[in-house]
């Protein structure tokens, strides 16, 4: 029964910290830039955000934000401002992996807005 529970437990540690290893980001889709294109930038589409969060951010925030694997916080309890969310995005805390190397600022202001927007404000 010891050894069912322990192979269990570092099978699961193995599992968490393998799909945590992927750092390639989602792809964007890029179009010739133009005046109209460089304004999208700055607004990135909504599912973009989802999209990220569910790659990188669910295993240990859950799909709703409140799972709390690994010491990750309850993104919708957290009343962190937008500035404070982007930089905890791009540097990490804890066991979270910064992505200020893995994402642009287009993508991981997409995942703030996704994260921000859990808490039903």
């Amino acid at each position: 029964m010891k050894r069912i529970l322990l192979f269990t437990i570092v099978s699961s540690l193995v599992f968490a910290l393998w799909s945590c290893g992927d750092n390639t980001p989602p792809k964007e889709t890029t179009t010739p830039k133009t005046e109209v294109t460089a304004k999208a930038e700055t607004t990135p589409n909504p599912d973009l955000g989802k999209k990220i969060y569910k790659q990188y951010c669910a295993l240990c925030h859950g799909a709703d934000g409140k799972l709390g694997v690994n010491g990750a916080g309850d993104l919708t309890a957290s009343a962190l401002p937008e500035t404070e969310v982007i930089t905890r995005i791009q540097k990490g805390k804890g066991l979270m992996t910064p992505f200020e190397e893995i994402l642009s600022e287009t993508q991981i202001k997409a995942v703030a807005d996704y994260v921000i927007a859990m808490r039903g404000e």
